[in-house]
């Protein structure tokens, strides 16, 4: 079983691509996979509406506060998973892309935001059953949630929220007494890069043998890489982003506008760069992005995305003369991965795992000095650098096999028979 927590979000998160891909991973090793959501919706007894009602967008249109009472009286009442049909009656093609590759589909009416309602009531972690046992659930998110009769292995893919408090909106008090919970209730923790292991080690003082790195994989449709150039330019045409975009003639940053992404020095540097490329920059308003978004809207350079749909976010990353990610911390950094995929160059920082995961294929800066971003940004630009620019696609296609599906997949299996042996 793995949860659908992220996967219900409408345009998703690093969380929900690590969840469909660990879908992906899981049924390439021949597992039967069970999605279970926490949908607020009831189990209704008509099969038809039940299934048309998981699969709307908005199930339940009570107001946040009719919510939040409703929260706190479900948190004292028993409840259960509700199997979903899954029919050829509602269509599934418009969404078939957000949906994990999974068997069956669970759904426990308000699940996550009831975990989160017993977190901050100290209630500890929330025990359920399923309708039919399984061998291993596993939960992509530190949810303080526990299938009885399963193994329980949580995902932890940085702690984030302790190391750097000032980055995050989360409740830390909230945050690391459900980590010190799940430290005391769990069967495993797995992460995703080596970096965050031995954060978890140090901080939460688990045992080394309690933690294991599987690292993380990202699909992209090998349709998605073989448009011709000709279609690639009339993808771009077709964005209307406000400049003239070509292959190789822009540079690129993808992520959402929060402090942890570090875009306001980013964009500082470009500005003190003097480069004469257009900057592309696409990810949603998370939180302080007011300081940022005005130097955006001062430049007459630099464009600004809030969503692309992940064909076009593709051409973007393919078509880059540079891809920008000097995070100041990640537990993994999938644009990176993703660039390298694409055939992108890319810069990111010196620190935390993005170090790990680029290795000697990206072009390494310290994220806290605006020099060396700015410096990057002049060294893609220079003339004649045909040469530096296809060097760094190529290492960064062969860095990106030490993380294909199949290497994961491997990784996983080998950690689930390990925790269902001991």
């Amino acid at each position: 079983m793995i949860d659908g927590m992220n996967l219900a979000l409408e345009q998703g998160t690093g969380v929900a691509t690590y969840s469909k891909n660990l879908s992906y991973c899981l049924r390439r090793k021949g597992h039967d996979v069970t999605a279970l959501y926490g949908k607020p919706m009831r189990a209704y007894e008509d099969e038809l509406l039940r299934e048309a009602m998981f699969f709307d967008i908005y199930p339940d249109r009570r107001s946040r506060t009719e919510e939040t009472i409703l929260d706190f009286i479900c948190a004292f009442l028993p409840g259960t998973a509700a199997k979903i049909p899954t029919t050829d009656k509602v269509l599934k093609n418009h969404i078939e892309n957000t949906l994990p590759d999974v068997d069956k589909y669970l759904n426990f009416n308000r699940l996550f935001k009831i975990s989160e309602m017993r977190t901050w009531m100290h209630r500890g972690v929330m025990n359920i059953k399923l309708p039919e046992p399984v061998d291993i659930a596993h939960w992509t998110y530190p949810l303080p949630i526990r299938i009885e009769g399963a193994k329980n292995i949580y995902t932890l893919h940085d702690l984030v929220p302790l190391k750097l408090p000032y980055t995050t909106m989360d409740s830390k008090s909230a945050y690391y007494r459900t980590l010190q919970n799940l430290a005391k209730t769990a069967d495993h923790f797995v992460t995703v890069s080596e970096t965050s292991k031995n954060d978890i080690i140090e901080i939460l003082g688990a045992d080394e043998s309690f933690v294991t790195n599987t690292y993380q994989s990202v699909r992209i449709p090998q349709s998605m890489l073989d448009d011709s150039l000709e279609q690639v330019q009339i993808n771009l045409d077709a964005m209307n982003v406000g400049a003239d975009l070509g292959p190789g003639g822009f540079y690129l940053f993808v992520g959402a506008i929060e402090p942890k992404k570090n875009l306001k020095r980013v964009v500082e540097a470009y500005l003190q760069s003097g480069c004469k490329l257009p900057f592309i920059v696409v990810g949603r308003q998370a939180w302080q992005y007011k300081e940022v978004m005005s130097l955006i809207e001062r430049s007459n350079d630099i464009f600004y995305l809030d969503y692309l749909p992940f064909n076009q976010l593709v051409t973007l990353i393919r078509t880059a003369r540079g891809v920008f990610f000097p995070s100041l911390y990640e537990g993994f950094g999938l644009p990176v991965l993703e660039a390298f995929i694409c055939g992108a160059p890319v810069v990111t920082a010196d620190a935390s795992s993005t170090r790990e995961i680029a290795g000697d294929a990206a072009m390494l800066v310290d994220p806290y000095d605006i020099r060396q971003i700015r410096d990057a940004f002049r060294k893609l630009e220079e003339k004649d650098n045909d040469q530096m620019r296809f060097e760094m696609t190529e290492r960064g296609r062969a860095q990106a096999k030490r993380f294909t599906e199949d290497v994961i997949a491997n990784n996983l299996d080998a950690m689930y028979q390990r925790v269902l042996a001991g």
